[in-house]
């Protein structure tokens, strides 16, 4: 039981120290989701599609910095 609870904690470790850049498919949907009619929000580079509310443009105070 100890080795699993160590395993357990080492891989939370992992991922809380890794960014979503470095864990892959993490922006990703599953052909599932697509069919499903799921889009992702952020496509890990732009602002496309992204706006304020009541307007067409996001403003210039948004920046897209190493993919976040």
């Amino acid at each position: 039981m100890q080795k699993i609870i160590s395993a357990v904690a080492i891989g939370m470790l992992f991922f809380s120290c890794h960014g979503p850049r470095e864990i892959a498919g993490v922006n990703n949907l599953s052909s599932g989701d697509k069919k499903d009619g799921w889009h992702l929000l952020f496509d890990g580079k732009t602002t496309k599609g992204w706006h304020k509310y009541g307007s067409e443009k996001i403003g210039s105070a948004w920046k897209i910095k190493d993919g976040y």
